[in-house]
């Protein structure tokens, strides 16, 4: 009786340590597609700066000046947004969207690009 209860425990602590190491390597594998796709998004980025500036440095100056007011104005209604005030607009709510994700997706590319 008491091996059969010792090899049904035994056998409990192997599915749970399975259990565990699919969960760690499930983890793994989203963190690494997370950080693949931030990765890819960022060379994307340079990639259409570089193509912009080849071929108009002038607009690409505009469309760099264009989203930085844009999200300028995205952090100036998150900081002056009070408690109890009226809904804001959808260009608002857009601009403070940009901006968290921006700052996110910013934060998370500063843990895996090297430093120098």
């Amino acid at each position: 009786m008491r091996q059969q209860r010792r090899d049904s425990s035994d056998h409990g602590r192997r599915r749970r340590l399975a259990r565990r190491i699919g969960e760690l390597f499930g983890e793994f594998l989203a963190e690494a597609l997370l950080a693949s796709v931030a990765l890819a998004l960022f060379a994307g980025v340079l990639a259409a700066g570089a193509w912009g500036w080849q071929h108009s440095p002038a607009a690409t100056v505009v469309l760099v000046a264009g989203i930085a007011l844009f999200l300028a104005f995205g952090v100036h209604q998150l900081a002056t947004r009070r408690a109890g005030q009226r809904k804001r607009g959808r260009l608002a709510a857009a601009a403070v969207g940009t901006v968290v994700f921006v700052f996110i997706w910013a934060m998370y590319l500063v843990l895996y690009l090297p430093s120098p």
